[in-house]
């Protein structure tokens, strides 16, 4: 913890502007806070990588933002198209880009402005409710990153959790509450139910719980109960990290969890 604030403070001296938030802010700002972004004005989405892949330096820096595909869904179409080289209709899939919003804060307490980039949908799983965006600009990185509840670790009953996301398109807030149930399944799929109150635009975004003196992401709000068609905000549930890591590593993006990255044949032959 104290080598993360000693770097914090690195990073404040590097970028000296409101973006960067100020000494006075704590560790809920940096870890979880600015970590979250607005997604297209419909949902959230949360920075889980901003960096050099390994062992893929000509890309430059990727910024991979984590967020659910019902957000994304309408971005992506399928439709009958005619193929001139095989003399008939296939369906092809294309992907509207999306622009991701952060937004920047004076006294590590108002919202003075947002700035926005354009992404484009890099994953998805329709039944996993899981995408992740990629930004189009691969010369800057994002400052702050979100981490993942360690591999092998789990949160308990009744542990404090803060749910954070774009609610009805405003810049990203929290809301807090317990963990309630972690042994529900929906649609074949684990899933986590709090009691931090999320609406909409709150999917996509993110559900922290503190873990060993550090904010740590445990899962991603996606839906809530409904009774009589009427939202129950404070019976929230969320994907949690272990579905995450499925569909990570199912989509080549395992180097965001720290596994090695495979060598192509050829390198090893070499």
């Amino acid at each position: 913890m104290i080598a993360r604030i000693a770097a914090l403070v690195m990073i404040v001296a590097l970028f000296p502007n409101p973006v960067v938030a100020q000494a006075a802010c704590d560790a809920r700002h940096f870890e979880m806070l600015y970590t979250v972004t607005k997604v297209a004005d419909i949902g959230s989405g949360t920075v889980i990588w901003s960096g050099v892949q390994p062992s893929e330096e000509q890309l430059g820096i990727r910024t991979l933002v984590l967020t659910n595909h019902h957000v994304v869904a309408g971005a992506i179409r399928v439709a009958e198209e005619w193929d001139p080289q095989a003399g008939e209709k296939r369906e092809i899939e294309r992907r509207e880009p999306l622009p991701i919003a952060w937004y920047e804060y004076n006294d590590c307490s108002r919202a003075v402005g947002e700035r926005v980039r354009r992404s484009v949908i890099l994953s998805y799983d329709q039944h996993r409710d899981l995408a992740v965006l990629e930004l189009e600009d691969h010369e800057q990185g994002v400052e702050f990153v979100a981490t993942l509840l360690p591999e092998g670790s789990h949160p308990r009953l009744m542990d404090q959790v803060w749910a954070i996301g774009a609610g009805l398109g405003q810049p990203p807030f929290a809301t807090s509450g317990e963990i309630a149930h972690q042994r529900a399944v929906i649609k074949g799929y684990p899933y986590l139910l709090t009691t931090a109150p999320i609406i909409w635009g709150n999917s996509g975004g993110a559900l922290f719980v503190e873990h060993d003196g550090e904010h740590v992401l445990v899962g991603v709000p996606s839906r809530v109960t409904a009774v009589f068609r009427t939202p129950v905000p404070h019976m929230a549930w969320s994907i949690p990290v272990v579905t995450v890591r499925e569909f990570l590593r199912e989509n080549d993006l395992g180097f965001v969890l720290g596994d090695e990255v495979k060598q192509d044949q050829s390198d090893e032959q070499e």
